[in-house]
């Protein structure tokens, strides 16, 4: 049996000359003329059992011969092996999306030789690897069908699809997502799949025969995956790396990562590309500004622990964006508001502040405490006698109020006019912040049982930054109440699955466990700063295993070398470990939670007490 691969051409024309397709989906034919053997999915094929050096050992193999080198001899238990077995190989050169090469025959070592040789055949000359990816096929299940408007029950992100044998062309779990072959309902799309062979010579007519191909029976199928980059070997689950490491190097370089997506994000109007889907190559036409400023804040966050010149001027350009939003206050013009699409939001107004108040810090430049204490002097005048903001949105220029209460911004304006104590020291500041905070703790939440209490991250930051002014106790212990419905929140033992564990409330998004994570550091500062009611250790453990998942979300090379553009991605963070998109809060929030954890990792002794195993 013969691999031919069927080509679907890059839409990036800057990759094009490097590498002629995206993705290659292999069907295998009749023939003999490499000498090779192979076969298709059916039920001959056992269960691969291997362990993780024999893995490793066969992913070693497969970047030689993506490399074009001799292969390094195998350990003795695969190169006995004589089961018929399926390996994919796929290689990027890491600016443009992975091919994908399939191959089978009698045993590993033929297998892999078959995929070898197809891309020693496909890779042009001048390419070379930067990433491999080696899926060895541990099970396969057949189903009925393939097509029609049922779901094919099948988690497009953990098994793989081969369509039959005379359509012969098979899709590995991250070729589904990120080519959207199969959507989030488990349904087959016919025109994704025709897409993705419309250069092929394997059928005259692709459109009908991938329709055809969807209507009869099919094979999902699971793989043992392993990536190398030529120096690192990573086990990988669900595309992303199986162990997350928590060292304080290895957060550094997932929070620089992140900055660095953030920095290429920045236009230079200073507007961000607020949200983007890296399996089209598309940008969101929709906008926030109220995000736009939180980005701003954890970009400078990141900036007080690299000190990246690009990201500080990333920074300033987006600050600079931001103040041309700002607008007089309706009937104050002494006070102001953040204007976008003729809307002002108190927390919009907030994160504003608090960016502007962390550059003035960071940088001793205080020449925009003018525009500060505008925004703050709006904040203040729509705040009830109760400490109640009597006003969460409003339209613009009118002023008239909306109906909707944030369960958010009220701890963001807490937040900020504390942080705005720091560098312009008004007891106004402090008495506003302090009033709601009370209102919040006593009205809002004081009979609230534990289950239902609001996560609420951003009155965490700002009860802990309060409290470091205005020692409360009643401050302290409302983030106790916080941080332990958090804890009891988050999935850990008994997670339904390995890269679960420490997402929370059932819900594997990144920016459900970024935000609380960051809750958990607030709290944690507190408890290191300060001591009961607060316990440090249980929360340390929450803060790692909230990150440890959070980081799965992030885009790394193993992770990116499917989508069209892997560079343009690299560093941000998605929205779940499903959906792709990249919003700028997602990486916000990611960053403040990864500067949180590592924080508690900086603080821990080496094998310290009470340190979860890595999950």
């Amino acid at each position: 049996m013969r691999a031919v691969l069927l080509v679907r051409p890059s839409h990036r024309a800057a990759a094009a000359a490097a590498l002629a397709a995206a993705l290659w989906v292999v069907a295998l034919r009749p023939g003999a003329a490499d000498g090779q053997t192979g076969g298709w999915f059916s039920g001959d094929l056992r269960e691969a059992r291997l362990t993780a050096m024999e893995l490793e050992a066969l992913a070693d193999a497969a970047w030689a011969a993506a490399a074009g080198r001799a292969l390094p001899e195998l350990p003795e238990r695969i190169r006995r092996d004589a089961e018929q077995r399926i390996v994919f190989v796929s290689v990027s050169d890491g600016q443009s999306a992975a091919r994908v090469a399939m191959g089978a025959g009698k045993g590993f070592s033929a297998a892999l030789a078959s995929a070898a040789a197809a891309v020693r055949r496909r890779m042009p000359a001048e390419s070379r690897p930067a990433w491999v990816k080696l899926d060895v096929v541990s099970q396969a299940r057949r189903f009925d069908p393939v097509g029609g408007d049922e779901s094919l029950r099948l988690d497009r992100s953990l098994w793989g699809l081969a369509l039959d044998r005379e359509a012969q062309a098979a899709f590995l779990p991250e070729e589904l997502v990120a080519k959207a072959v199969i959507d989030n309902k488990g349904a087959a799309c016919p025109e994704a799949l025709t897409a993705c062979l419309e250069r092929s010579q394997a059928a005259k007519h692709p459109a009908q025969w991938a329709e055809d191909a969807l209507k009869r029976a099919g094979w999902r199928f699971s793989t043992s995956a392993v990536f190398t980059d030529g120096r690192k070997l990573t086990h990988l689950y669900r595309g992303n790396p199986q162990f997350v490491e928590l060292s304080a190097e290895s957060l550094l370089t997932a929070a620089r990562n992140a900055g660095e997506y953030l920095i290429r994000s920045v236009a230079k109007d200073g507007k961000f590309a607020y949200s983007y889907y890296p399996k089209s190559g598309k940008e969101a036409q929709s906008y926030n500004m109220l995000r736009h400023a939180g980005t701003v804040w954890a970009m400078l966050q990141l900036y007080k622990t690299t000190l990246t010149p690009e990201l500080r001027r990333a920074a300033e350009r987006a600050i600079g964006y931001l103040l041309g939003s700002v607008k007089p206050a309706p009937g104050d013009a002494r006070a102001a508001v953040v204007v976008e699409a003729g809307e002002v939001k108190l927390g919009g107004n907030a994160l504003a502040l608090l960016a502007l108040a962390e550059h003035a810090e960071l940088t001793g430049d205080r020449r925009h405490l003018g525009v500060m204490r505008q925004l703050a002097r709006w904040m203040i005048g729509v705040q009830a006698a109760g400490g109640r903001f009597a006003v969460h949105k409003m339209s613009y220029p009118a002023g008239e109020p909306h109906l909707l209460v944030s369960a958010y911004y009220p701890g963001e304006a807490i937040f900020a006019l504390a942080r705005l104590y720091g560098i312009d020291p008004q007891e106004e500041y402090l008495d506003a912040a302090e009033k709601n905070a009370l209102f919040l703790i006593n009205t809002r939440d004081g009979r609230v049982l534990p289950g239902k209490l609001p996560h609420d991250h951003w009155l965490c930051y700002g009860l802990d930054e309060l409290y470091r002014r205005r020692k409360k106790p009643v401050f302290l212990e409302h983030v106790d109440r916080i941080s332990r419905a958090i804890v009891q929140a988050q999935v850990r033992d008994g997670a339904p699955h390995p890269d679960w564990y420490g997402c929370f409330l059932g819900r594997p998004r990144s920016s459900w466990a970024t935000t609380r994570t960051e809750a958990l550091c607030a709290a944690w500062r507190l408890a290191r700063d300060f001591g009961k009611p607060l316990q440090p250790e249980m929360l340390a453990q929450a803060v790692r295993a909230g990150t440890r998942f959070s980081l799965r979300t992030q885009f790394v090379p193993p992770s990116a070398m499917y989508v069209q553009d892997p560079p343009r991605c690299l560093g941000g963070f998605r929205e779940s470990l499903t959906n792709y998109e990249v919003r700028i809060d997602y990486v916000q929030h990611s960053i403040a939670a990864i500067l949180g954890c590592l924080a508690v990792v900086q603080a821990a002794p080496p094998n310290g007490p009470g340190r979860p195993a890595p999950r």
